[in-house]
């Protein structure tokens, strides 16, 4: 009895494209499994906006990341 070498390709073929499909299933469907409960209204209006805390940061990270430290003004 001998194999037929079409059927063996489109084995190979079908083996490839279910692999791919399961792949891409796999990382498009992980956005949604990441996020959770608090997630997807941070951009409605109704609230204020809570104003940020100080940062500590030593002169050492600040020379290193190059910033800039500078008091807060009001701009209009």
């Amino acid at each position: 009895m001998t194999s037929n070498p079409c059927l063996h390709h489109r084995a190979i073929a079908f083996r490839y494209l279910s692999s791919t499909v399961l792949t891409l299933l796999l990382l498009t469907s992980t956005t949604k499994i990441v996020a959770h409960v608090g997630h997807g209204n941070e951009f409605q209006g109704g609230s204020q906006a809570q104003s940020a805390r100080a940062i500590q940061v030593d002169s050492e990270t600040t020379k290193r990341l190059e910033l800039k430290v500078e008091p807060v003004t009001r701009q209009q």
